[in-house]
């Protein structure tokens, strides 16, 4: 579980103007003490022994806790729907999921909207990417999948040729493999899998690689009042802050976190509904997009170069001005966030056991 994100020597000054101006929130400040107080229980043995086995359980998951895993996403997703109405779509609409796999997102889109066609990606098992759970998806018309990873369209993120000498250039520069120009829903909600073979070696970078693949390559090939549903981390951080910041300028915008399932968990959804592809700040954000991208893929040779793609905002160290544009509508939005994982947090039976 991610409580709060390292610091780097960028993202200090922008931190703390944001820390001191959420701070001025009842509900940001009630959040914040528990959070001290589980970071203060993680330095025992016992909070160590307790999530090591969360881990273990997840990253060895036999048949039934697969299963189960399953379930829980398509509660998820049903949760979802119920709070932003994101799955409820028009007839033969077209729908694209980033990382399917194991596939309960897209049975929750399935049962609602039974006429829909779906394209996906799922990392190759491998690779250390999940199986597939989708009853009868094999044999089901809607549905096609393909097993890549999706980091890897070079020439979808406008690289057309070997600019950067790479080595490993071929693998990269996959070719997307559907003929739909547009969807009117965006599935975004991949994340770094600690089996993914190679991710030791990028550890700092690949979560911001996936996020930005995912998030260029999505409003590239959103229809005009399309819906992009985004799987995100640590809501308090400049990062989510400004993206959040950027897609509320060209969409509206719904913060979702489920109240059943993942609740201590730092996860949230972005819900970017009515997206105007017409707009400034859609061109401005699929350009930042793709530049983090490009650094986090070929700019990663030492430490500095690795802090410099971890940033959401490359140059501008201070996210005052920010502050003051968009501050209030975050707090609003970001209230139920806090709320329920302050609440689930405060009564999390792990915190009893380290303080046995």
């Amino acid at each position: 579980m991610d409580i709060e994100e390292p610091q780097t020597k960028s993202s200090i000054s922008a931190s703390e103007e944001l820390r001191n101006y959420l701070s001025t929130d009842s509900g940001y400040l009630r959040l914040n003490e528990v959070q001290l107080r589980v970071n203060k229980g993680w330095k025992s043995k016992k909070a160590d022994r307790y999530f090591a086995n969360q881990r273990h359980s997840a990253d060895h998951a036999n048949e039934k806790l697969q299963r189960r895993f399953f379930s829980i996403m398509v509660e998820i997703g049903k949760e979802l729907n119920e709070a932003t109405t994101a799955f409820k779509l028009d007839p033969h609409s077209n729908v694209l999921d980033f990382c399917m796999a194991p596939g309960g997102s897209i049975k929750c889109v399935l049962e609602l909207n039974p006429n829909v066609r779906v394209d996906a990606f799922s990392l190759p098992q491998e690779q250390g990417g999940h199986r597939v759970l989708l009853p009868n998806w094999t044999k089901d018309e809607r549905v096609s999948i393909r097993w890549i990873d999706v980091t890897m369209f070079a020439e979808e993120m406008g690289h057309l040729e070997d600019e950067y000498n790479r080595t490993d250039w071929k693998s990269s520069a996959q070719k997307w493999p559907y003929k739909t120009e547009c969807y009117d829903l965006i599935i975004c909600d991949g994340q770094v899998l600690r089996t993914h073979q190679g991710q030791e070696l990028k550890e700092s970078v690949e979560p911001i690689r996936l996020t930005c693949a995912q998030l260029y390559l999505g409003l590239k090939r959103i229809r005009p009042g399309g819906t992009l549903v985004v799987l995100l981390h640590r809501i308090n951080t400049p990062r989510n802050f400004r993206i959040i910041h950027l897609f509320h300028k060209f969409s509206h915008v719904q913060l979702f976190k489920p109240a059943t399932s993942h609740k201590m968990k730092s996860s949230f959804y972005l819900v970017a509904k009515n997206i105007r592809p017409d707009e400034k700040a859609y061109a401005e954000a699929m350009a930042h997009f793709k530049k983090l991208w490009d650094h986090a893929t070929y700019g990663i040779d030492n430490e500095s170069q690795a802090e410099f793609s971890t940033e959401w905002e490359i140059l501008k160290k201070s996210l005052q001005p920010e502050i003051d544009e968009f501050g209030a509508t975050f707090i609003e939005l970001a209230r139920p966030i806090w709320k329920i994982q302050e609440e689930a947090l405060a009564k999390a039976t792990f915190l009893k056991k380290m303080s046995d």
